[in-house]
């Protein structure tokens, strides 16, 4: 399920504007939010990362992406996110290298605002 699920996230990718790319890092920053709060013995906290996906979200809406477009791309994202943080969290290196690329694909969106 995880090589589809790599599948869907990045054949979108492409294609995305900036404010849609950013949607997407807010929705990838929440599933870590909500997972993280589904399981208080996981180390960090989740605010950290729902702080990062405000970051994104107010990213988003000044790239133009707003309102009812903006949250329906977040809550779009947002089930395949958190399945995927699942994977790193049970220590799966597939799901791992996926979740560190496309990290390091949203803090590129942070570098160059």
């Amino acid at each position: 399920m995880i090589p589809l699920l790599a599948a869907l996230i990045f054949a979108a990718g492409a294609a995305e504007t900036e404010g849609e790319a950013a949607a997407d890092c807010a929705a990838l920053w929440q599933g870590v939010a909500l997972e993280a709060a589904d399981n208080p013995s996981l180390p960090g906290s989740p605010d950290s990362a729902s702080l990062l996906a405000r970051q994104f979200s107010l990213g988003a809406a000044a790239a133009g992406l707003t309102g009812q477009p903006l949250r329906s791309a977040i809550l779009g994202a947002l089930p395949d996110y958190r399945l995927l943080y699942r994977g790193v969290i049970a220590e799966d290196d597939q799901s791992r290298a996926l979740f560190e690329r496309r990290a390091a694909e949203c803090a590129t969106l942070l570098d160059g605002s």
